[in-house]
């Protein structure tokens, strides 16, 4: 059998034939099979290779990120916590300066029945002046 080794030389292709031995010739499609072989084994371990980098570093980014909300939603408890006191505080003063606003108009609130009599009163003197003018 005859193989063609192809030499590239000074920027021109020459083809040169070689006689070689059928073993001889086995032996090289071995080692060929066998170096694709080794090659196809490598891409298949580097394809595995690049999933796991990729899984491991989705996985601390979801941890960091778990990390992350977890203090944010404690933080924003706190300061909720915070609020809450702050807005109890200001409306239990509301309410005591409302009370005691309250309670002092109902002790400046003349009774219903000091009206009445401050009415007839009033009545009263309303009568005498229109008969005086008759």
């Amino acid at each position: 059998m005859i193989v063609y080794n192809i030499i590239f030389n000074k920027g021109t292709i020459m083809a040169k034939a070689k006689k070689t031995s059928k073993k001889k010739q086995v032996n090289q499609v071995e080692e060929s099979m066998e170096k694709l072989q080794e090659s196809a084994k490598k891409v298949w371990l580097a394809s595995l290779g690049a999933y796991g980098r990729s899984f491991d570093e989705v996985k601390k980014q979801i941890e960091q990120l778990n990390k992350d909300s977890q203090k944010l939603f404690d933080d924003l408890a706190e300061r909720g916590e915070t609020v809450q006191s702050d807005a109890e505080d200001k409306f239990s003063d509301s309410r005591e300066k409302l009370e005691a606003k309250f309670e002092d108009f109902k002790e400046n609130l003349t009774p219903l029945s000091d009206f009445k009599g401050k009415i007839d009163e009033v009545s009263a003197k309303l009568d005498k002046v229109v008969k005086s003018k008759k």
